[in-house]
């Protein structure tokens, strides 16, 4: 008698469906220091205050900083810029 094989194609499903909502920009340093007009030494310092957005561990060596945080950080100091210059 022959020997039949069966073969059993399985698809299998994704463990999770993917995400519809898009991943944040990131920034890294070069960027964050043109955008802002800071030194690397000031962008750390301030980030050591807690007055600069917290940024984000990309790698063993490589950090970024949030696009969303950066805007926010940004539009807080025009803002700030703007009432001071108001109130002279």
């Amino acid at each position: 008698m022959p020997h039949q094989e069966l073969v059993v194609a399985v698809k299998s499903k994704p463990s999770s469906p993917p995400s519809s909502t898009p991943l944040p920009k990131i920034h890294r340093l070069p960027a964050v220091m043109e955008a802002t007009g800071l030194s690397r030494s000031s962008i750390y310092a301030f980030e050591a205050q807690g007055t600069f957005p917290q940024s984000v561990r990309l790698g063993s060596r490589a950090v970024g900083w949030k696009d969303d945080d950066l805007r926010a950080w940004l539009d807080s100091r025009n803002t700030l810029h703007v009432m001071s210059w108001r109130a002279r």
